[in-house]
């Protein structure tokens, strides 16, 4: 796999060289002023982990050369992008950044830490063979040669002088200790992997979970919506009909048509069930006549109707 490090200060045409040369591979990229440091590092080491020993070419953005450990025969490919200070802030003038006074200062910045760009490509090989070129703060140092982007290919191992005689011991022990420093380089890596992996998988669930959320939201707000309409609509159409709107409001159906069909059965059943009875109202009961009252035998009753009928003892 070869690794193409394109690296350069903000607005110095690095997105735009790797649009136009990428091809559509891969491509590792964080633009922000806001990114941290340390977990773009970590997603950054769990891609060339992801691409490692692949056939083919992906491409890494940065404002600076990065430490990067790839695998063995892989190759990392520096491409600094040729920009000065004036012509990045022009071009940060003309774009559509927000708060250009923040990417002004890192541009600033940049500069007058690094310096104005090279614009030359370099080639690091693997760490796994006698040609390893280490990054800073590693084994080694950057290989000098500066080659052709188009022609560039992987330097070849030099070769042993005829005769010399080889150390096996020091070797053994050579490959041994590279072989601890690899396995220490890959787990650190692993477990950053397995981070990104599992913060991934947390962002992914609640998002996941703030969707349902939000389309329950809205599917409770479109049912209360339909329950105050039909509310509406029935207790308007019981005013039109003469009915109880309570009543109407529990009776099924939601479409105007229905609502108003119950109306009209409401109304009919709310109606007297029993025929009009013609009739000259009360009625006295004639009472006893005033013999019968005195022949009553039970005294008690006696004076109570004497009582009721006084005026038939006058």
């Amino acid at each position: 796999m070869d690794y193409v490090v394109v690296t350069g200060p903000p607005c110095s045409g690095k997105s735009t060289w790797i649009a136009a040369n990428s091809g559509g591979a891969d491509v590792f990229a964080r633009d922000g002023l806001d990114n941290d440091p340390s977990e773009v590092a970590r997603d950054r080491s769990a891609f060339v982990l992801a691409h490692a020993g692949r056939d083919g070419t992906c491409y890494i953005e940065s404002c600076r050369m990065p430490s990067l450990d790839v695998g063995r025969g892989d190759r990392v490919v520096h491409v600094p992008m040729d920009a000065d200070e004036r012509t990045c802030l022009e071009r940060l003038e003309a774009s559509g950044r927000s708060d250009k006074a923040r990417w002004r200062d890192v541009i600033r910045s940049h500069f007058s830490e690094s310096g104005p760009a090279r614009g030359l490509f370099h080639v690091e090989t693997s760490p796994h063979g006698d040609e390893w070129a280490a990054r800073p703060g590693k084994r080694g140092r950057m290989a000098d040669e500066t080659v052709n982007p188009e022609t560039v290919e992987t330097q070849p191992k030099a070769a042993e002088p005829q005769g010399a005689e080889t150390d096996w011991k020091a070797e053994a022990r050579k490959w041994e200790q590279r072989a601890k420093d690899n396995k220490r380089d890959l787990d650190a890596v692993q477990k950053a992997l397995d981070g990104y992996e599992a913060k991934k998988r947390d962002d992914e669930e609640r998002e996941k979970t703030a969707a349902e959320a939000l389309e329950n939201a809205k599917a409770e707000i479109k049912r209360l919506q339909a329950e105050a309409e039909r509310d509406r609509l029935a207790r308007e159409v019981a005013k039109a009909q003469g009915v109880d709107p309570d009543v109407l409001v529990l009776m099924r159906g939601d479409s105007k048509d229905e609502i108003e069909a119950n109306a009209k059965l409401l109304a009919q059943s709310s109606k007297a069930r029993w025929p009009e009875v013609r009739d000259k109202g009360p009625q006295k009961v004639p009472g006893k006549s005033k013999d019968e009252i005195l022949a009553i035998k039970d005294q008690a009753e006696r004076v109570q109707a004497i009582a009721r009928n006084l005026d038939k003892f006058k």
